[in-house]
């Protein structure tokens, strides 16, 4: 299968595998990942299986898979870890990018799937009419099949965004990935994650036992639309069942929110047209490695 793509530059490479920027017969360009190791066969072909299920211009689409292989859409523009490096969004950013998110979560949970590692690294900012697409399913729960495998083989997620049932070793459901929304709408408002510590298991335990503080503590001056942290909070919430119900019920909730601010002194608008989202297919050319390069890189990156 690899032989008819040209891996023109590694972007990561780590105990199970590499990512790739590649191109296809005709010049168009795709991302690859390969697996180097057993592990990584089944991670692949996992991955691959889940996203066969799925078909959103918020999902990332696969291209083909193959024997310890798969190939992706190439999404033109920079991850959310990217975009967030030493900056918060101003409101009304934050929520035109997290009702894609619930979007691409709809879709996904209608699907009978749970991402489980939803985080900034995994949310890609494409540019123009491209949008939010949300990628990496390598530890996507499908139907609740093989959970228990999957718990006993140690904690599932990342250090930022873990839900507190997946720290305790619970059973999962879309509300996990509620949570991770949560993380991520507390990080893009207030510029930081609700837990830090001075170890990660010490924020892993956080996420289990505490309660963040109000976001107005980190920036006395933040404006928010009356019932916009309480949604948030709501999504943080230690128990699924006092968490919004689903990701089309957050969407509305955030929907339903009064007029947002346009500017709260956080970052100056780049989202665009990011609420016309829909799916792009790049034509030769029209998009060059150095873009590719700069939003693979935040792919693959924390």
């Amino acid at each position: 299968m690899l032989d008819r793509y040209e891996l023109r530059q590694s972007i990561h490479s780590g105990p199970g595998g590499q990512v790739w920027i590649a191109a296809d017969e005709q010049d168009l360009p795709v991302v690859v990942k390969t697996a180097s190791d057993p592990e990584g066969v089944v991670r692949l072909a996992h991955e691959a299986c889940v996203l066969r299920r799925l078909d959103h211009p918020n999902v990332v689409r696969p291209v083909t898979s193959g024997e310890g292989a798969l190939v992706l859409e190439a999404v033109h523009g920079q991850s959310l870890a990217q975009r967030l490096r030493g900056r918060r969004l101003t409101v009304q950013q934050t929520v035109e990018l997290a009702l894609q998110l619930c979007a691409a979560l709809e879709h996904v949970h209608g699907h009978g799937v749970v991402h489980r590692d939803v985080k900034a690294a995994n949310v890609l900012l494409g540019e123009g009419e491209q949008g939010v697409v949300l990628v990496d399913f390598g530890i996507a729960l499908v139907d609740g099949e093989g959970e228990k495998a999957h718990r006993q083989a140690g904690l599932l997620g990342s250090l930022h965004t873990v839900s507190p049932e997946q720290v305790r070793g619970h059973a999962v459901d879309g509300r996990a990935d509620l949570y991770a929304v949560g993380v991520l709408l507390y990080r893009m408002l207030c510029g930081r994650y609700p837990f830090h510590a001075s170890n990660g298991a010490e924020i892993i335990a956080a996420h289990a036992s505490q309660q963040p503080r109000p976001m107005r503590e980190h920036h006395p001056g933040l404006r928010l639309p009356e019932g916009l942290e309480a949604l948030v909070m709501r999504c943080l919430a230690k128990q699924p069942g006092d968490r919004p119900d689903s990701a089309s019920a957050l969407a509305l909730a955030l929907r339903q929110l009064p007029e947002l601010p346009s500017t709260d002194g956080a970052a100056p608008h780049f989202l665009g047209g990011l609420m016309l989202a829909s799916s792009v297919r790049w034509m030769a050319g029209a998009l060059g490695i150095g873009a590719l390069l700069t939003l693979a890189v935040g792919w693959v990156l924390a």
